[in-house]
C-alpha cells in the first residue's frame, strides 16, 4: 500500500554502491563512524533531496555526514 506522505532525505544521506543505495541508521560517536547500512530504493531526486521509495521506515533515524564547502 502507498502512504500519503513521501519520505525524502538530503542527497548527502544516501550512499550509492553500484546499483544499490544505502542509508546509515547507526552512528558511533567515538570514532564518528556511520554504522548499520540499510538498503533502500530511491525515486526522484532534484539534486538536493531524494525520494525514498522503500526500505526505510519513517520512524528510523538516518545518520549522514554533512560536508561544508571549503572556501
Amino acid at each position: 500500500g502507498t502512504s500519503g506522505s513521501v519520505l525524502a532525505l538530503p542527497v548527502a544521506a544516501v550512499q550509492d554502491r553500484g546499483s544499490q543505495s544505502y542509508v546509515y541508521t547507526g552512528f558511533e560517536s567515538k570514532t564518528e563512524a556511520l554504522l548499520d547500512p540499510l538498503p533502500v530504493e530511491t525515486g526522484v531526486s532534484d539534486g538536493e533531496w531524494v525520494e525514498i521509495v522503500s526500505g526505510l521506515d519513517e520512524q528510523q533515524t538516518v545518520w549522514y555526514m554533512t560536508y561544508n564547502p571549503v572556501s
